[in-house]
């Protein structure tokens, strides 16, 4: 289920280190009203105190840093804290060739100035990270090899909670809002949940004891945020949750005026489910396992390791992170018929095979049939299974489809008939229409447009010389959901 989009953004002319002042800024800084200075706060304990004096030199400002006494704090048992102080115009009497913060001026806000949203989603991530450092639950896990991925930021600023989830599911991250409302304060403390992925896995129906999809009833104090844009697609947010949704309702509702309506299926959906007016729900199938968990092997010292390990206990040897594509979708958009009952997608055929196709598993005495592969581009191929050796109403189709493409008589066999069709005795198609059935997800080939009717080849029955390694024996995949004894002719 998509939970996040990927936008297409200008960018802020913006350097890294600048993008990391902005998120510590956002988190644990202020601007003092009466010398406009603006102060980033630290415990003298923090691990990032390197990190905020590499940032301050590397944006080129004049910054000093002064300790405050924990006796200052109104927490029981804080330790001493760091004030890391910037002014916002340049130096007057020392060191002119540097600036201050004005020189950000417009990117500057506890809400996130709108500036800021136009950050790339590169530009995103070096802020992310800033904003986790100052406002992140940082978790660990010693007693198990596990890694966090989902970076927990908290914040008291509804404002700037909203704008921060708007910035990730529009830069291909997961987020979700929770709100935690303290007995001790009347404001509520809100947690996003962000992470790096714009997918959710919904469980299904044989996963059970998990949560998963439901309908619930409708309330009219609910409030739902909801964001289109030029494509028809809906940004949904419920309950701090994120989805992005198709929009094909507006497809269904007619208007004075316009005739047609372009669905297009970049997800192969229509192929999953069928036509939208004839919609079948179905489950994954349960995956076979032997009970046991998967598990990979460090390379360096060989110790068996969990399937999400991203670092070796051991030897301290580190996965390289995986490259994740920022789409999931196809390049082009399917051509299924998202009505029933419309034309079958057609395609032109630039190769023809025939070969003997022996069912696996088939006892002795099953009759074959003949295989015809049509290849309709570099990585299409559709199939249809000709039985020449069946009887009754297969056997009949079989004798259509001979007489309609050849002058030769009706082949005593299934290879006395490849060897017709690899001499050239057969009709070269096309042409093709693929129907698909979406009860059974079964695909048909119709031939629409055939070509000459050649001589018939004269060729006797028995195998030919030559023919020993001509002749494909073999039994490819069986395409998704059709059944071995359901093959179509």
């Amino acid at each position: 289920m998509p939970v996040a989009a990927f936008g297409q953004f200008q960018g802020v002319p913006l350097t890294n280190a600048e993008l990391t002042l902005l998120g510590w800024y956002l988190t644990d800084g202020n601007i003092n009203k009466r010398t406009n200075a603006l102060t980033i706060v630290q415990s003298v304990n923090s691990p990032y105190l390197e990190e905020i004096e590499s940032t301050l030199e590397a944006c080129g400002f004049k910054w000093n840093v002064s300790r405050v006494p924990a006796s200052s704090s109104q927490f029981v048992g804080a330790a001493d804290r760091l004030h890391y102080r910037v002014s916002k115009g340049k130096p007057r009497r020392d060191r002119k060739h540097l600036r201050g913060w004005g020189a950000l001026g417009e990117y500057v806000g506890k809400e996130i100035a709108d500036p800021l949203m136009s950050c790339t989603r590169e530009q995103f991530a070096v802020l992310l990270d800033a904003i986790y450092h100052g406002d992140g639950l940082k978790r660990t896990a010693e007693s198990v090899y596990w890694t966090v991925q989902t970076k927990d930021i908290c914040s008291g600023n509804k404002k700037f909670a909203d704008r921060l989830q708007m910035m990730a599911v529009l830069r291909g991250y997961r987020c979700s809002i929770a709100v935690h409302n303290n007995k001790n304060s009347k404001n509520p403390m809100y947690v996003l949940h962000i992470k790096d992925s714009a997918v959710r896995h919904v469980p299904g129906a044989n996963q059970p004891g998990r949560k998963g999809l439901k309908r619930i009833a409708a309330s009219g104090t609910e409030g739902v945020w909801c964001v289109s844009n030029a494509l028809g697609t809906i940004i949904t947010r419920h309950r701090g949750h994120v989805s992005v949704v198709g929009n094909c309702g507006r497809g269904f509702r007619l208007h004075d005026g316009k005739a047609d309506c372009l669905v297009l299926d970049f997800g192969n959906n229509i192929k999953r489910h069928g036509p939208v007016d004839e919609i079948v729900a179905g489950h994954r199938p349960k995956p076979s396992t032997d009970g046991k968990a998967k598990t990979k092997t460090c390379p360096e010292c060989k110790t068996e390791l969990p399937l999400a390990a991203t670092t070796c206990p051991d030897c301290n040897y580190e996965y390289p992170p995986a490259e994740r594509p920022l789409a999931s979708h196809d390049e082009k958009a399917a051509d299924d018929a998202v009505l029933s009952g419309g034309p079958p997608p057609e395609h032109d055929v630039f190769g023809v095979g025939y070969h003997v196709h022996l069912k696996r598993g088939a006892p002795v005495g099953h009759p074959p049939t003949m295989r015809v592969e049509y290849h309709v581009d570099m990585t299409t191929t559709f199939r249809e299974w000709v039985c020449i050796q069946h009887d009754g109403f297969a056997g009949g189709k079989a004798r259509a489809w001979w007489k309609a493409r050849s002058n030769d008589p009706f082949p005593e066999s299934v290879l006395h008939a490849v060897q017709i069709a690899k001499a050239g005795g057969l009709a070269e198609p096309q042409r093709i229409a693929v129907v698909k059935k979406s009860k059974d997800d079964m695909e048909r080939v119709i031939v629409r447009v055939l070509g000459p009717i050649p001589p018939a080849t004269g060729i006797a029955a028995g195998r030919m010389p030559g023919d020993e390694e001509d002749d494909d024996w073999s039994d490819p995949p069986v395409p998704a959901g059709w059944a071995e004894e359901e093959i179509p002719f």
